[in-house]
């Protein structure tokens, strides 16, 4: 009965006649999501506001963004608690234990992973003795540290080269990942791997080109080439650090059974506390260009700017969005599309401040140039190396693994 009613043709309804499926919906939801994230984290850095001594400045404050993505992480914690009350989740104490579980219908299996690189983070039970409820959301703080790390690095070098290029650089992940894998979690990598690796290193190094010998974004017309090349190696050094964060998930949370959701909303509250008192207060006495701030001005400007105001709120409620269609994404889609979306998000990343720039104002977005070809080609050609390394593509002159068991090696 399920597999007619696949085949019957879409019920009228909706707008235009066509009625989204749920499926459908996710998928726009975490595009839209994505794509407004990094659009509106870069235009926050060209807006202007009044500052505490009345002059106009520019809101660049990597760390204050990197903090408001935590504060969006944050609000996954909030929803994830509406959605336990609402689904009627009971908490059943086990005095033998010493230790309360957590029960409710709506179980996650292994499989499902965890949304913005995380992994999977279930352990097998009966293997392995579990960790006790609390120190299990302690253990998460190691994670958050490593995004914590990672995106505050990447927003610095955001200061600098355009989205598109920011969002290509993070395709740099699959190198990394494929050499901690292989060194810590002693995996093994076939010929095709090394493959994928490479042709996403030539990738990257066409992006990096097209950055360096391109036009400066819009309202950036200052910066010069060598902070666009400090852009680039921040951004690719930043996938070194949230590679890591794999790595440390495998040996603090295996065996911590959370869900996605809520593993998400406690890297949002340790990354914010830990960014909130310590990192701010530090890098308030760091001198030097993109990792000085001052958390008094940006606070000002934050709350005495409007147009400021609002895209920061906005900003943070796109991350929690982008956060829980994320999580949809990997509970009803596999790997392979999961890839395909993140590629199609670039895209669409790209396209969006094309928009921007040419159609609503030259002050915000990106320009095409004769450079933005060989930025396109290295887009291609990076999609490419990714899809090689995922095993979305086959290609004909490689061994492949011919059973399942040896698959479970890899």
């Amino acid at each position: 009965m399920e597999e007619e009613q696949e085949h019957l043709p879409p019920r009228k309804g909706g707008l235009f006649g066509w009625k989204p499926t749920l499926k459908q919906l996710v998928i726009m939801g975490m595009l839209v999501c994505g794509t407004g994230t990094v659009v509106t984290g870069k235009m926050l850095y060209n807006m202007k506001g009044r500052t505490n001594d009345g002059e106009r400045e520019k809101f660049e404050f990597p760390w204050f963004q990197t903090d408001a993505m935590f504060v969006g992480m944050f609000g996954c914690l909030l929803v994830w608690e509406l959605r336990r009350l609402v689904a009627g989740r009971k908490v059943v104490v086990h005095p033998e234990k010493e230790e309360t579980l957590l029960e409710t219908s709506t179980e996650l299996t292994p499989e499902e992973g965890l949304p913005n690189g995380a992994g999977s983070i279930q352990g097998s039970e009966g293997t392995e003795k579990k960790k006790s409820h609390w120190m299990s959301y302690v253990y998460v703080c190691g994670p958050a540290v490593c995004d914590m790390l990672a995106t505050g690095v990447m927003n610095i070098g955001l200061l600098w080269i355009p989205a598109s290029v920011w969002q290509m650089l993070r395709g740099s992940m699959v190198i990394f990942s494929a050499i901690l894998s292989v060194v810590f979690l002693k995996r093994r990598l076939r010929a095709y791997h090394w493959f994928g690796v490479a042709v996403v290193i030539s990738a990257l190094v066409m992006v990096g080109i097209s950055t360096i010998y391109g036009p400066p974004p819009p309202g950036e017309e200052d910066v010069d080439t060598s902070h666009e090349l400090v852009g680039i190696i921040l951004v690719v050094v930043a996938q070194l650090i949230q590679a890591s964060q794999i790595v440390i998930e495998e040996f603090l949370l295996k065996g911590i059974n959370l869900e996605p959701l809520l593993i998400v909303g406690l890297e949002g509250f340790w990354g914010f506390s830990i960014t909130s008192f310590i990192i701010l207060p530090v890098i308030a006495h760091i001198h030097v260009k993109g990792i000085y701030e001052d958390t008094a001005n940006s606070l000002y400007m934050f709350t005495h700017n409007v147009s400021i105001t609002l895209v920061s709120v906005l900003y943070m409620f796109l991350i929690l969005a982008y956060n829980w269609f994320g999580m949809l994404v990997t509970q009803q889609f596999t790997a392979v599309h999961r890839t395909i979306l993140e590629a199609m998000r670039t895209m669409f990343i790209w396209v969006t401040n094309l928009f921007i720039y040419y159609v609503i104002t030259d002050g915000f977005g990106e320009l095409w140039s004769n450079w933005s070809f060989l930025e396109l080609a290295g887009f291609v050609v990076l999609f490419f190396g990714t899809l090689v390394y995922n095993e979305v593509i086959h290609l004909p002159f490689f061994e492949r693994p011919s059973s399942e068991q040896d698959y479970q090696k890899l």
